[in-house]
């Protein structure tokens, strides 16, 4: 078992996901954020600089789609382009948590591996954790570096 210092909770309508909360991973709250306007899995975009990195909308079984009562983004300057998961609500969660490795039966469905490398017994429910890079290379290839 592994025990991280802090970990975000991602909330993806009834679905929870963990995170490890660290360096590369910003929350950004929904009104902090420029709003898209046509109508896809982005959205909203954050604005850093001269670049704008997208947010996108992905529902409980990590399909994307275009959400409206997302309230906070996380946003990670990790993989091909930083990128975002718009979600329901983030939390840090601040308890221990012990999460236990595992790795995924088949192929990775990106090129930075699985996306998930651990799950949280928490209250009887599976928590699966995130890989970082894993998931921002996933959220980009659902054409979020646009």
């Amino acid at each position: 078992m592994v025990s991280d210092n802090q970990y975000l909770l991602i909330n993806l309508g009834d679905a929870s996901f963990l995170l490890a909360s660290g360096r590369g991973v910003i929350v950004e709250p929904r009104e902090r954020l420029a709003p898209d306007q046509h109508g896809g899995a982005v959205c909203a975009w954050r604005l850093a600089g001269t670049h704008r990195w997208p947010a996108i909308g992905l529902d409980r079984n990590l399909r994307a789609r275009s959400l409206d009562s997302w309230q906070r983004a996380v946003f990670l300057e990790t993989g091909p382009h930083p990128v975002g998961l718009a979600a329901d609500d983030v939390q840090i969660v601040t308890h221990p948590v012990e999460v236990e490795r595992f790795t995924p039966t088949g192929p990775a469905p990106t090129p930075s591996g699985h996306l998930f490398s651990g799950a949280w017994i928490n209250e009887g429910q599976v928590v699966l954790r995130f890989e970082p890079g894993a998931l921002a290379a996933f959220l980009c290839g659902l054409g979020a570096h646009a």
